[in-house]
């Protein structure tokens, strides 16, 4: 606790955190805040009449470093279940305001590349690649946000193009591209190629998951199994079992 009350806190932004979530709540009954914070700090996410922050969710921002650090140096027949498993679930005494999302735009604005650029290539139509490694990576695709959203906490956060593996990055106009807009946007008409249509269908069918099971608002995942060799997870959320294979078991 020492760490979270020392002369190095910034106290006036702790008010302006307080007061920002009392005023949006009493003005928006409905506003769902999300605190941007990797500190888990003490309060976060408690009712500002107990003198706390009053956030709504926090993001566990590890979850999607984890995946971004995996897909570019690791194979995925080489991933630890174990690992993946611990990250996306988090403090078990936090869990209940944690938001989890695979893939922010944030891990490419600096010239870094989406996920689905690493999985599946920048350009399809472009593309060399070859059909075995197109369903390969579509799969770890699919499987990544699959258990992002099932496996954490009660939250689950998408941001705009991911649901359909966009492939390209997002930049913003600046002075390293010229102040461009090449890369500021979205390209919806990749939903009209198969493979985009299929992982955006698969988003939905997700989305759909959730509506009508209503996974994230049940108890915390109970986690069955996690084997490191077989490369199988597998826990139940309510009545719901979810089993994940690595997609190398399919090719």
């Amino acid at each position: 606790m020492d760490e979270y009350c020392n002369q190095y806190v910034d106290k006036e932004a702790l008010l302006y955190l307080i007061l920002a979530n009392e005023v949006l709540h009493a003005l928006h009954p409905n506003v769902i805040t999300i605190a941007d914070d990797a500190t888990l700090y003490p309060g976060l996410c408690d009712p500002t009449s107990q003198g706390r922050l009053g956030s709504d969710y926090f993001a566990n921002l590890s979850a999607s470093e984890m995946w971004l650090a995996l897909l570019e140096n690791t194979p995925d027949h080489e991933w630890c279940m174990s690992k993946i498993v611990s990250t996306l679930v988090g403090d078990r005494q936090n869990t209940d305001k944690m938001l989890l999302y695979a893939e922010n735009h944030n891990q490419s604005i600096s010239g870094g590349r989406s996920f689905a650029e690493i999985l599946i290539g920048n350009s399809l139509g472009k593309s060399s690649i070859s059909q075995e490694s197109l369903l390969r990576g579509c799969s770890l695709h699919k499987m990544i946000r699959l258990i992002t959203s099932t496996i954490g906490g009660h939250a689950y956060l998408n941001f705009m193009g991911n649901e359909f593996g966009h492939p390209k990055r997002v930049e913003f106009p600046m002075s390293s591209n010229n102040f461009s807009f090449s890369l500021a946007n979205r390209h919806w008409d990749l939903l009209e190629d198969d493979v985009h249509y299929q992982l955006f269908s698969f988003d939905k069918d997700m989305m759909d998951l959730d509506k009508n099971g209503r996974i994230l608002s049940r108890g915390l995942a109970n986690i069955h199994h996690v084997n490191d060799t077989t490369m199988v997870i597998s826990y139940l959320r309510g009545p719901n079992l979810c089993v994940q294979l690595s997609s190398c078991q399919f090719i």
